[in-house]
């Protein structure tokens, strides 16, 4: 459902006026997506499994070369877009 599962990158989670509201950085960010959100085949809902000062309501994933790059673009997404859930 996420893609690629097993290339590192960065997923960006945006609320519902599309505003940055987290940047992560993981070495296989699809997979990552599996502990933040659960899906029922029965509603059909995708819920979050973390509680969230501003709920996510879409998900970018951008896979890069290796996780050294996934880190950089990390730390720099965070300081360029400065999110909310990103304080630390």
């Amino acid at each position: 459902m996420w893609g690629s599962y097993y290339a590192p990158g960065v997923y960006i989670m945006l609320n519902n006026r599309g505003s940055v509201i987290y940047v992560g950085e993981s070495v296989a960010p699809a997979r990552r997506m599996d502990s933040y959100f659960e899906y029922d085949s029965a509603t059909k809902i995708l819920a979050t499994k973390h509680p969230w000062a501003e709920q996510p309501i879409s998900v970018v994933i951008v896979t890069m070369v290796d996780e050294r790059a996934a880190r950089f673009l990390e730390r720099y997404l965070i300081f360029k877009l400065d999110p909310s859930c990103n304080k630390y």
